[in-house]
């Protein structure tokens, strides 16, 4: 029965793991801030290659910042909230991992769609 309690409540400390998870949190929103930048960068990209008016682009940029931006906030509070729980179960690399590896591809694919509809529109290789 007393497996069940939380370690605070069993009168183990886990301190450490509490602390390399708030650190986590951070880095993961860090590495959120830049995916924000570059899924904004992507959307711009592909508006301008698609040749959409101006004032439609402004729109959509103004919109996307402020959607990208709550999607970052709710990033790094259910972030935080995972890792709290990853503690107490002891899978704190697992989902930490688990989160990088979903934000580094998110950064790899905007990336690659900028790159990619640069080429096809200029027929230039761009640089990175």
């Amino acid at each position: 029965m007393s497996s069940k309690l939380p370690p605070e409540m069993r009168g183990e400390s886990n301190w450490p793991a509490r602390l390399l998870s708030y650190l986590m949190v951070g880095v993961t929103s860090i590495i959120g801030i830049a995916c924000w930048v570059m899924g904004r960068e992507a959307i711009l990209t592909i508006m301008r290659t698609a040749g959409w008016r101006a004032w439609t682009v402004g729109f959509i940029d103004k919109a996307g910042f402020i959607v990208f931006g709550l999607l970052w906030l709710m990033l790094v509070y259910l972030s935080a909230h995972i890792y709290s729980k990853a503690v107490d179960e002891g899978k704190l690399w697992h989902v930490f991992l688990l989160v990088f590896g979903g934000e580094v591809g998110f950064l790899v694919l905007s990336i690659g769609v900028r790159y990619v509809l640069v080429w096809a529109y200029t027929g230039v290789l761009p640089s990175l």
